[in-house]
């Protein structure tokens, strides 16, 4: 007798909600690279690094979360010419969450970088929220993320 193949059941999205505790702007450039190394000549380097606790999903709730919210040049450019792209994109960025290590790793156009700032300085963004896959083995793809002033967690559930 044949045993029949588990088929995983797709979940659906999970949001992520995070309060917004510290954050901090790293920034790096450098000119002289080897072309050989990097294919720019010049390298730029603008992250976000923010720290929050975490709201939603409530097993997750009060967990210390870092992000990394890295500006990318390129990313600008694929928005700009979205037509020309030929491949299914997976995510904007990945959530792992194992033990006490607890990280988000995602981008934006690095042009937003400078906006996110001026707007967490002058308290007009408190919240972040990551919609996503479920965890899985202590990983999940993020495939959105916004920033909120106010948070409802009736909205997330």
């Amino acid at each position: 007798m044949r045993k029949k193949k588990n088929k995983r059941v797709k979940q659906e999205a999970v949001t992520y909600a995070i309060e917004i505790m510290d954050y901090d702007m790293p920034y790096y450039i450098a000119v002289g690279h080897k072309l050989d190394i990097l294919p720019e000549p010049i390298l730029e380097n603008a992250d976000l690094e923010i720290k929050g606790k975490m709201l939603a999903p409530g097993k997750l709730a009060n967990k210390i979360l870092n992000i990394r919210i890295m500006g990318s040049r390129k990313m600008l450019d694929a928005l700009e010419h979205q037509g020309e792209i030929n491949h299914e994109i997976p995510g904007i960025g990945t959530l792992e969450i194992r033990g006490t290590h607890a990280q988000c790793i995602t981008g934006v156009p690095i042009d937003m970088i400078q906006s996110f700032i001026l707007l967490l300085n002058t308290k007009k963004i408190n919240y972040i929220i990551l919609s996503g896959e479920p965890l899985r083995y202590g990983s999940a793809k993020i495939k959105s993320l916004g920033f909120s002033r106010e948070y409802n967690q009736d909205d997330a559930s």
